[in-house]
């Protein structure tokens, strides 16, 4: 959670400076990052949702940053307390994961945003590809999408909305996986209960497979890319999940 508006709350100082190619200031002491950007009244003002307090490195010690400096979209942090020099990509800030969908080489990740929710493409080192889509990212059918899954050349998106009839139902799309491009798209009005919460997707590459918070029912659904009901994956004990990973 956020704690200062400004800037005056590092008046302590920091120990690194890096400034990016948008002008935000990212300032670290110890184990805390921050950003500001030029605000009202010459003052500096937080960056929504960039604040990271009590950061740890991959060897699960506390980060203690000695310098840091922007490099593109990659914020590359020395570290004194392990000697490493550490990569990484900002924060997603407010726009939190929704689901997360690879190809083998790069990932795909499912991000709320306004006024619908995106799909930003990264490396597996956080780098994002800004060749793909629009500077790395597009934009969905949907502002309620809880999951995604890589299903033949496309990735496909589960939303639960509601119905123009009354109840819910669960909306799928599809998105080139080549280059982002919208494709086809399918929805299932008979829903467990007429509204079970779509949570999650996966593919065994025949079948698209979506959880929801009445498993204990109707297990886990399945699908083709036509939107044709076939199969259903029984998990016992379990009344819902939150995501869905096939593991070939």
């Amino acid at each position: 959670t956020q704690s200062d508006n400004n800037i005056d709350g590092w008046s302590g100082g920091g120990r690194a400076v890096a400034i990016n190619s948008s002008g935000q200031v990212w300032i670290a002491r110890g184990s805390d990052i921050d950003a500001f950007t030029s605000g009202n009244n010459q003052n500096m003002d937080q960056v929504s949702g960039m604040q990271q307090e009590d950061l740890e490195t991959t060897v699960g010690v506390d980060l203690d940053v000695a310098g840091m400096t922007w490099m593109g979209s990659v914020l590359y942090i020395a570290d004194d307390e392990t000697g490493y020099i550490y990569k990484t990509s900002a924060p997603a800030g407010a726009n939190n994961i929704l689901g997360l969908a690879d190809d083998g080489t790069d990932l795909y990740v499912l991000v709320n945003n306004a006024p619908n929710d995106s799909i930003m493409k990264v490396s597996t080192a956080g780098v994002k590809d800004t060749s793909w889509g629009t500077n790395g990212v597009i934009s969905t059918d949907t502002s309620a999408a809880s999951g995604i899954t890589l299903h033949g050349s496309n990735l496909w998106v589960v939303a639960t909305e509601e119905s123009n009839y009354g109840g819910d139902t669960w909306g799928f799309t599809s998105y080139g996986v080549s280059d982002g491009s919208p494709g086809t798209g399918f929805s299932e009005n008979n829903i467990p209960f007429g509204n079970a919460s779509a949570n999650g997707l996966m593919s065994d590459g025949t079948n698209i497979f979506v959880g929801h918070t009445q498993i204990q029912d109707s297990g886990v659904k399945g699908y083709d890319a036509q939107g044709m009901s076939t199969d259903q994956i029984y998990l016992q004990q379990t009344s819902s999940v939150q995501g869905l990973a096939y593991r070939s």
